[in-house]
């Protein structure tokens, strides 16, 4: 698991994210389904 990026501001909260990090974080959920 890479940790860099906001993978440890999904810990503390989503909202904190940017709009434009929304999309990261989909993708980042579907990584770790395709895993």
């Amino acid at each position: 698991m890479c940790t860099r990026g906001p993978v440890p501001l999904l810990g503390t909260g989503p909202l904190v994210l940017p709009p434009w990090h929304l999309p990261s974080r989909a993708e980042l959920l579907r990584r770790s389904a395709a895993r």
